[in-house]
């Protein structure tokens, strides 16, 4: 048995050992009946910020599966993402329940099933946003919102990561909230971590839980709303809907370096040819140069705001994408210069790009084939270098 069976097997049994904890929409049939949990202040609205801290809500109480194999820390002070505390879960898998798996769901009132009333009303929340982080870098871990059963279900089955498999640093997640009904929510949060995937146990912690009725964490609004610009800034990755399966790709607007008017068509044109072309691969999830510039402007930001060192990873991270393919053109004399690379999200570095020349007049079709096919080679070649690595 090959060691990539042998993971895909674990992945397959804790995807069937964790809907045993998370159940799904077909046992959701309670009728809520208008059901409303109580007001909250405004946004964000916090789970956990730093230790007894007075915005806090929800209680880690419901224990699930071998919760003696579980220890947690909420006054943990090594190393915390930010203030003075962390949170710390240490997991045994010594299966002392005999169930496999173990989680703690955050609740209100503490050790609520859905019998008791006490279901706050987050109704415009669209994220989850948390960090999280491993000890060794090597746990998995499942996050949740949502789904509590009982007398006082939750309004929403809510929603889940795959099995995340942490970092050693602290890295940012998110839990997409679009479109759920959050009028009545008792389950606030929710980790789950199984024997399967942490054979000898885990140790992982969790700092910055809250629910934002925004599309982008904190830190990013707190730099849309000074329009600073960012330089020598480490950008943690976000994993927005972290079982997401599709590559993720913006193609933004080609610059005119020729600046004539007559040519401002092309800035467009190019783009829509590329989002055209890669839209027919299945594995690619495509983010066209209108669907930037629309979140572009809800966020009153341009693209020139992410003119900066780390701009394009800062803005793939707005924009929730992997890659950003970005380009210019130039026209001197009726021949045209098309520019174009694709910077990868995560590192910030320009993975490929790609040179055509030609005749504006006679060539402008051919071009815009070629620099589509030129791309998809590309992104091919390097996913054929990342599958060999």
């Amino acid at each position: 048995m090959s060691k990539e069976f042998k993971i895909k097997k674990k992945l397959i049994d804790t995807v069937l050992l964790i809907s045993l904890i998370f159940p799904g929409t077909a046992l959701y049939a309670q009728e809520q009946g208008g059901l409303k949990g109580f007001r909250i202040p405004g946004f964000p609205f916090y789970i956990y910020h730093d230790a007894f801290n007075r915005v806090n809500n929800y209680i880690p109480s419901g224990w699930m599966g071998d919760w003696g194999d579980i220890k947690i820390s909420e006054v943990y002070k090594n190393n915390p993402q930010s203030g003075k505390s962390c949170i710390q879960i240490k997991y045994s898998a010594e299966k002392k329940q005999g169930a496999g798996w173990a989680g703690i769901f955050w609740q209100n009132p503490p050790n609520n099933w859905g019998g008791y009333k006490g279901g706050f009303n987050l109704t415009g929340a669209k994220k989850i946003y948390f960090y999280s982080r491993g000890e060794k870098g090597e746990e998995y871990v499942e996050f949740k919102m949502g789904g509590i059963l009982g007398k006082y279900s939750d309004s929403t089955p809510g929603n889940k990561t795959d099995a995340i498999k942490l970092e050693k640093t602290w890295k940012l997640y998110a839990i997409d909230l679009e479109e759920m009904d959050l009028s009545y929510v008792s389950g606030g949060f929710c980790v789950a971590f199984s024997s399967l995937l942490n054979p000898e146990g885990c140790i992982f912690y969790i700092d910055e839980v809250y629910y934002s009725d925004k599309d982008i964490p904190l830190e990013f609004d707190a730099f849309i709303a000074s329009r600073k610009k960012i330089e020598n800034t480490i950008i943690v990755p976000i994993i927005i809907n972290a079982d997401q399966k599709l590559k993720r790709v913006a193609v933004l607007s080609f610059e005119n370096t020729s600046h004539s008017q007559n040519l401002e068509y092309l800035s467009r044109t190019i783009s829509e040819s590329i989002s055209t072309f890669l839209a027919k691969e299945k594995d690619l999830s495509i983010l066209d140069w209108n669907s930037v510039n629309k979140k572009m402007k809800a966020l009153s930001l341009t693209l020139e705001d992410f003119d900066t060192l780390n701009g394009d990873a800062l803005l793939g991270k707005i924009l929730n994408v992997d890659t950003i393919i970005r380009g210019s053109f130039v026209e001197i004399n009726n021949k045209i210069q098309i520019n174009s690379k694709l910077v990868d999200v995560k590192s910030g570095t320009i993975l490929a790009s790609d040179q055509i020349q030609g005749n504006l007049n006679k060539d402008v079709f051919l071009l815009l084939d070629r620099t589509s096919q030129n791309i998809l080679k590309q992104m091919a070649n390097l996913s054929k270098i990342s599958n060999r690595d």
